[in-house]
């Protein structure tokens, strides 16, 4: 059994939505895992999203792509379960107050948790059992 204690998360601004961040955040810095270009051009629409490529591979992306909404179906229903997640309700509420299934919602937890552990490790604490 692991128990583990969320001591800080990072600083997050609540007024505007995880969606809204990401738009935000899409084009400061960009860097291509795989080839390293740092230019991204438009590459058309694809299910009525703007779809992007790298200009180095044309590997395509879009502005969710490598963030923790990537292959989410319901993008704006993550705020709501974030907010679940800090007033500590059980998945099972969490889901029923969501509309989505408890393994829905399990994935994403574990989402979150693989994010802060990439991010900061020393904002995780506690004894491992």
């Amino acid at each position: 059994m692991v128990i583990l204690t969320i001591n800080k998360l990072p600083e997050a601004n609540m007024e505007t939505s995880l969606i809204e961040s990401i738009k935000d955040n899409f084009f400061k810095d960009p860097k291509c895992p795989k080839c390293h270009s740092k230019k991204i051009v438009k590459a058309g629409f694809f299910k009525g999203k703007q779809r992007y490529k790298w200009n180095g591979c044309k590997k395509p992306l879009n502005i969710f792509t490598e963030t923790i909404l990537s292959y989410s179906h319901y993008k704006e229903k993550w705020d709501d379960f974030i907010q679940t997640m800090e007033d500590k309700k059980s998945l099972r509420k969490a889901a029923i107050k969501l509309k989505v299934d408890n393994s829905t919602l399990f994935y994403w937890r574990h989402k979150i948790m693989s994010t802060i552990n990439k991010e900061n490790t020393s904002i995780l604490t506690g004894p491992i059992e």
